[in-house]
């Protein structure tokens, strides 16, 4: 299953897990009723010289990749049927925001930093709930996972929608804010 093309490897990257985040974003805020990634496995094709799945080959390990994380993310905590809830446009063009009423009255918000510098960002929802939420960081090798490679998040923390929550997202991050269980 060897990649004839340097370039594929890029699907090894953080910075893929990153677009995979935005591609997420992208299709929820343009209305699409669901969004699904292709070739989640290597393995499926073995004539074809790709690596595009979210796990290497049975011969590689079968190793979860870094997108692997950021589609579990947003998966788990975007889920079908959730409301999503348009927000004051942003001024800068390097964040990347989503903020989402899951249907059992759950909250999700996502910012994504796609700069080279740490940027800042405050969500706001009017006459939403004070909740406590459960942070997630994706872009860097300290992301924290459990054993089996799933993310975990960094803390809980409470959050008043209504007056605003302000999220700092390091350069080439997302912060996810859940209160999904």
């Amino acid at each position: 299953n060897a990649t004839t093309d340097p370039d594929e490897k890029f699907i090894f990257t953080l910075e893929y897990g990153l677009r995979m985040i935005d591609f997420a974003i992208q299709g929820a805020l343009s209305g699409a009723a669901a969004i699904i990634a292709w070739m989640l496995d290597d393995n499926s094709h073995p004539e074809l010289p790709r690596e595009w799945g979210m796990w290497t080959t049975r011969n590689d390990g079968m190793k979860l990749k870094h997108w692997f994380r950021a589609w579990a993310l947003m998966s788990r905590h975007v889920p079908a049927g959730s409301k999503i809830l348009a927000g004051d446009p942003l001024l800068c063009t390097d964040i990347q925001t989503l903020v989402v009423k899951t249907p059992d009255g759950a909250w999700t918000i996502c910012v994504l930093n796609r700069s080279s510098e740490a940027k800042a960002a405050t969500v706001k929802v009017a006459g939403g709930p004070a909740i406590d939420m459960d942070r997630y960081v994706y872009g860097s090798d300290a992301d924290q996972v459990d054993a089996d490679g799933f993310p975990m998040a960094m803390d809980r923390q409470p959050c008043d929608l209504d007056a605003g929550v302000e999220l700092s997202c390091a350069p080439k991050t997302a912060v996810i804010l859940t209160s999904v269980v």
